[in-house]
C-alpha cells in the first residue's frame, strides 16, 4: 500500500490518548503541530441528539513544538487589525474614528448625533450606580426580589436587570437565586439607606481621587467595580485599562474555558456545567469584536444571540420553546424557499398573472390547512404556527392563527415569540415547574375521570350503582388545586385505598366489584395488584381476532402462516366469522386473489401498540433534543431546518393525529380501552411518559392481551429462579476456596448456565412433561457435580450447593404447577367465553327467524356439540399459550 492509500487512525469523539491533541488544544497548551501531518481523526458520529457528523484532526503531542513568540512586527500587525474590528464595530454603533481617539471621559454629557434607544442608552459609572440604587431602593421598598419587576419599573432588557439583582446579591439586598421564583431581600429600608450612602460616598470619593490624580486608573475601576458588585476573581485591570489584550490572548482563554467546559460535561455535574459555560459565554460576549469572526465559536455566539432570558425548565417548557424555534426557523426557510421558486419562474419568463395566480394558490392552500387548530396535538400546532408566521403579512387568517399560537405559547409555558423578528425567548415571570406538576396532576385526574364515565356507562345493577357513583366522586375529587397540584398526584395510593374501603361497604355484587376494581386500576395504569383471571371480560375474542385476521391471511397467502395457526384463532370467532375467513382460504387455495382482510375497519391490537410505542420513541428522541438544546451548544437558526427535528415533528403530529382518530373511531375497541389510548397520548405529550417502557403494563384489556400478560408475570418469577440460582451457586463455589484451571472453571460456568435453563422452563411450566424434566434435571445436577469435583470444591461446599439446587428445584416445581393451574384456567375461561357467545348469538337468530323454543333448543344441541369440538387438543388459547413456551428459548431466560 502506497503512502497515498494510508488513512489515519479514526477514534469517538472525546476518545483519543491523551498524547492525540488538536491544533486548538496544542495552542492551549502553548505548542504547535511543527509541520507534522495529522496523527489521527476524531469522528462524532450522527447518533442520538446530535445528527451531524463532524471531525477534528489530531496531532502527536510528543512530536509538537513550543509556540513561537511573535516578532513586534506580527504584534503590530494583530494590534493594527484588532483596532480595525473594533472601529468596524462602533462604526456600527454610530461612532466614528475620531470618537475613539478623543482624548480624556467624555463624561456623562457626551451623545451621538442621534438619541439613543430604550437599550442603547450610555451608562457611565455614575449612572450605573445611580441605577443600581434605584433597583435597591425598588426591591427593598417591595420586600420582592423579581428581575422581571426590575425591567418594569426600570424601563430596561432582561440581561441589564439580571446583572443588577446579581450585583444586589453580591451587595447582600437580595438572596441567591431560587429559579423562576422571586429571590429573598435580607435587608430593611433603613439598613439598605445607610449601606447604599455610604457605597455612594466612597464611590464618589474614589473617583474625584482618580481626577485629581492621586491614584491610577486601575485602582478606581477595581473600587468601582467592588462598588458596583461586579465579580473581581481573575481581572487584570491593568492589562485591561491599558488595552494590552490581544485577540490572541482572548482567543486563549477562550479555548481554556472551552476545555473546562469539555471537562464539566464528562463529569455530567450539572452545576459546573452550567457555571463553566456560562463563563465562556460572558468572554466571548465580551470579547466579540476580537473573536466574533472565528467560525469556531459560531456555535457559542448562535447560543448568546438567541438567550434573550432565562433557560426553559422542565419537559414542557423545553418542548414548548423547540417547537416554537422549529416553528420560527421552518417559516423562515419556507418564505425563502418561495421566493426562490417564484423568482426561478420569473426567470423563465412566467408572467406576473402567472405568479401572482401561483402565490395565490399556494396562499389558499395553506388557509385550507389553518382553518382549525389542533389543540390537542402539540407537534401539529409548530407546524401551524411556521405556516402561520410564513403567512401572515398575505393572509388575515394566518395572522389571526398565528397570534392565537403566539399567544397560547406564552400563556401556557411563558415562550415568547417574536413574529417579527423571528426571536424565540422565555418569559422570567413564568413559573414552568409549577405548570408542568399541574399539567402532569390534571393529566392524572383526567385518567380517573375517565374511569368514572366508563363505570357511569356500564351495566351495573341498580342496587350499588349510587353509591359506587357517590364513592367514585370522592375519589377523583372536583379537580386539581392550582395552588397544590403535586398532591393530587402523591395522594394516588392514598385515594385509591380509600375508594377500596367505600366500596366495601356498598356490598357490590361479586361482578360489578370486579368491574369496578378493573376499571378504575386499568385505566389508572396500574394493574400490578390485580389477579387477571378475576377480571371480567370487557372485549368478545372473537371481536379481538377480527383485528388481526387480515395479517394472518396476508402471511398465509404468502406462505409464512400454517393453515393450523389461522385455526387457533379462528377458534374463538363467531360462526358466521369462520366460514368468511374460510371462504378467504379457500379462494386462496384455487390460486385466485380474494381481498385478504375482511373487516379493514376493525382494529389490530399488536399493530396499534407498535404505533404507539414508535411514537413513544419519537417522543423520547424529541425530549432529549428539547434538553440538548439547553445544555449543549447548537447554531439555532437551524433547528428544525439542517437536521431531522422538523421531519420528526411533522412524523409525530401525524402519528399523534392517526392515533387520535384510531382512538375515537377504531371499530372493535371497547370503551375502556378508548379512554386508555386517549391518556397514553396526553401522557406522552405532557412528558408524565417519556420512555417507551414507562407505557402502561397492559394496554389493552381483551382475552388475549390479558392471558399474554400473565404469561409473562409467570416467565418473570421463572427469571428470578434462575438469576438467584446462578449467582448463588457462583458464590459458594468462589467462597470455597477451590482454585481450579480456567478449563474446570469454565465447565462448572456451563454446568451451572445449563441447569439454570431447566428451572427456568420448569418455573415457566412443564411444557414437555413431568417425567422428561425431572429426568434432564437429575441429569444435569450430577453432571454439575462432576465439574465441582474436578475444579476442587471441598465435600462440605459440595453438600451445601446440592441442598441449594434441591430447594431451588422445589421452588420451580411450585412455580411450575402453578404456570400450567393458569394455562389451563385461561383455557377454560375462554372456552367459556366463546360458547356462551355462541348460545346467545344462536338464540338471537332463532328469535328473529321465529323458530321459538325448537329454534332454542337446537342452540342447546349446538352449544353442547360445540363444547365437544373446543376441548380437543388444539383449542383456541391453550394452543397458542403452549406454542410460545415451545419456541422459547433457554437464552430468553437469560
Amino acid at each position: 500500500m502506497s503512502a497515498l492509500d494510508e488513512q489515519p487512525d479514526t477514534y469517538p469523539w472525546r476518545a483519543a490518548p491523551s498524547h492525540l491533541m488538536t491544533r486548538r488544544q496544542l495552542r492551549a497548551a502553548g505548542l504547535r503541530p511543527d509541520g507534522q501531518d495529522p496523527a489521527a481523526l476524531m469522528v462524532r458520529e450522527p447518533a442520538g441528539r446530535k445528527r451531524r457528523r463532524m471531525w477534528a484532526y489530531l496531532f502527536d503531542s510528543r512530536k509538537a513544538a513550543p509556540k513561537r513568540t511573535a516578532t513586534p512586527a506580527q504584534l503590530n500587525a494583530v494590534e493594527k487589525a484588532v483596532r480595525g474590528r473594533k472601529l468596524r464595530a462602533a462604526q456600527r454603533r454610530g461612532l466614528t474614528e475620531a470618537d475613539l481617539t478623543q482624548p480624556g471621559d467624555p463624561g456623562p454629557g457626551w451623545t451621538t448625533d442621534s438619541p439613543p434607544t430604550e437599550k442603547e442608552v450610555p451608562m457611565n459609572d455614575q449612572t450605573a450606580q445611580d441605577l443600581l440604587h434605584k433597583a435597591a431602593e425598588l426591591v427593598v421598598d417591595a420586600q420582592f426580589g423579581s428581575t422581571s419587576m426590575l425591567q418594569r419599573k426600570l424601563r430596561i432588557g432582561y440581561a441589564e436587570a439580571s446583572a443588577v439583582m446579581d450585583r444586589l446579591e453580591e451587595q447582600g439586598v437580595v438572596g441567591p437565586s431560587r429559579g423562576s421564583k422571586a429571590r429573598d431581600v435580607l435587608i430593611t429600608g433603613n439598613r439598605f439607606d445607610q449601606k447604599a450612602t455610604e457605597l455612594a460616598a466612597i464611590g464618589a470619593d474614589t473617583t474625584a481621587l482618580a481626577a485629581q490624580g492621586l491614584i491610577d486608573t486601575a485602582t478606581a475601576a477595581l473600587v468601582t467595580a467592588a462598588i458596583n458588585g461586579e465579580a473581581l476573581a481573575g481581572r487584570d485591570f491593568a492589562d485591561e485599562s491599558a488595552g494590552e489584550i490581544t485577540a490572541l490572548t482572548v482567543d486563549e482563554r477562550a479555548s481554556q474555558m472551552e476545555a473546562a467546559l469539555n471537562s464539566a460535561r464528562r463529569g455530567k455535574d450539572a452545576g459546573e456545567i452550567a457555571a463553566a459555560r456560562e463563563a465562556l459565554l460572558e468572554h466571548l460576549h465580551l470579547y466579540r469584536s476580537e473573536v466574533g469572526h472565528d467560525p469556531h465559536w459560531s456555535l457559542y455566539y448562535s447560543r448568546i444571540d438567541h438567550r434573550d432570558g432565562p433557560e426553559p425548565v422542565g419537559h414542557g417548557q423545553r418542548l414548548a420553546r423547540l417547537h416554537a424555534l422549529v416553528a420560527v426557523n421552518s417559516s423562515r426557510d419556507d418564505r425563502d424557499r418561495r421566493d426562490a421558486r417564484l423568482a426561478s419562474a420569473a426567470q423563465r419568463g412566467a408572467s406576473e398573472e402567472d405568479l401572482e395566480a401561483a402565490r395565490a394558490g399556494a396562499r389558499t392552500g395553506a388557509e385550507a390547512r389553518m382553518a382549525q387548530i389542533p389543540w390537542h396535538n402539540p407537534d401539529a400546532c409548530s407546524m401551524m404556527l411556521g405556516e402561520a408566521l410564513t403567512w401572515r403579512d398575505e393572509s388575515p387568517l394566518a395572522a389571526e392563527r398565528a397570534d392565537q399560537l403566539i399567544a397560547s405559547y406564552a400563556a401556557s409555558w411563558g415562550v415568547i415569540v417574536d413574529p417579527v423578528t423571528g426571536s424565540v425567548r422565555i418569559d422570567p415571570g413564568h413559573d414552568a415547574p409549577a405548570r408542568q406538576e399541574y399539567a402532569e396532576a390534571a393529566a392524572v385526574w383526567a385518567r380517573e375521570q375517565a374511569a368514572v364515565a366508563t363505570i357511569a356507562a356500564a351495566p351495573l345493577s341498580p342496587v350499588g350503582k349510587a353509591a359506587v357513583e357517590e364513592a367514585l366522586q370522592r375519589w377523583s375529587g372536583e379537580g386539581v388545586d392550582p395552588q397544590a397540584p403535586r398532591t393530587h398526584i402523591d395522594t394516588q395510593d392514598e385515594r385509591r385505598a380509600r375508594l377500596a374501603a367505600d366500596l366495601d361497604e356498598a356490598k357490590l355484587s361479586e361482578s360489578d366489584r370486579a368491574l369496578v376494581d378493573f376499571t378504575v386500576d386499568y385505566l389508572r395504569g396500574d394493574t400490578r395488584d390485580l389477579d387477571l383471571l378475576d377480571t371480567p371480560v370487557m372485549v368478545d375474542p372473537g371481536v379481538e381476532a377480527r383485528g388481526r385476521m387480515g395479517a394472518l391471511l396476508t402471511r398465509y397467502a404468502g406462505k409464512s402462516a400454517s393453515a393450523q395457526l389461522i385455526a387457533e384463532d379462528l377458534a374463538v370467532m363467531s360462526p358466521p366469522d369462520q366460514e368468511t375467513v374460510r371462504e378467504i382460504g379457500r379462494a386462496i387455495k384455487a390460486g385466485q386473489k380474494p381481498d385478504l382482510d375482511p373487516w379493514p375497519e376493525f382494529v389490530d391490537r399488536e399493530q396499534l401498540l407498535e404505533q404507539i410505542e414508535m411514537y413513544a420513541i419519537d417522543a423520547e428522541e424529541q425530549h432529549m433534543e428539547a434538553d440538548f438544546l439547553v445544555e449543549e451548544d447548537y447554531e439555532y437558526d437551524q433547528i428544525g431546518v439542517s437536521d431531522d427535528i422538523g421531519t420528526r415533528i411533522a412524523r409525530m403530529a401525524a402519528a399523534r393525529e392517526n392515533l387520535r382518530g384510531i382512538a375515537v373511531e377504531g371499530k372493535g375497541l371497547a370503551p375502556v380501552e378508548r379512554a386508555q389510548l386517549t391518556a397514553v397520548l396526553d401522557d406522552i405529550d405532557i412528558g408524565y411518559i417519556s420512555r417507551r417502557d414507562q407505557l402502561p403494563e397492559m394496554m389493552w384489556a381483551d382475552e388475549r392481551t390479558k392471558a399474554d400478560l400473565d404469561y409473562l408475570r409467570s416467565s418473570d418469577q421463572a427469571a428470578q429462579v434462575k438469576r438467584g440460582f446462578v449467582e448463588s451457586v457462583t458464590q459458594q463455589v468462589e467462597s470455597s476456596g477451590a482454585q481450579p484451571s480456567e478449563k474446570a472453571a469454565s465447565a462448572v460456568r456451563a454446568s451451572v448456565r445449563q441447569m439454570g435453563d431447566t428451572l427456568y422452563n420448569v418455573s415457566c411450566g412443564m411444557t414437555e412433561g413431568v417425567d422428561k424434566a425431572r429426568e434432564a434435571f437429575v441429569e444435569q445436577r450430577t453432571e454439575l457435580g462432576r465439574h465441582l469435583a474436578q475444579a476442587g470444591v471441598g465435600a462440605e461446599s459440595m453438600g451445601a450447593i446440592r441442598a441449594g439446587i434441591d430447594t431451588t428445584a422445589r421452588q420451580a416445581g411450585v412455580l411450575g404447577r402453578t404456570a400450567d393451574q393458569r394455562s389451563a384456567a385461561w383455557q377454560a375461561r375462554t372456552e367459556q367465553v366463546v360458547t356462551q357467545r355462541n348460545d346467545s348469538l344462536a338464540q338471537q337468530q332463532a328469535a328473529a327467524s321465529g323458530r321459538g323454543s325448537r329454534g332454542a333448543r337446537a342452540s342447546k344441541s349446538t352449544s353442547s356439540d360445540r363444547g365437544k369440538s373446543t376441548s380437543n387438543p388444539a383449542p383456541a388459547r391453550n394452543p397458542a399459550v403452549a406454542g410460545r413456551r415451545q419456541l422459547h428459548t433457554p437464552e430468553a431466560g437469560r
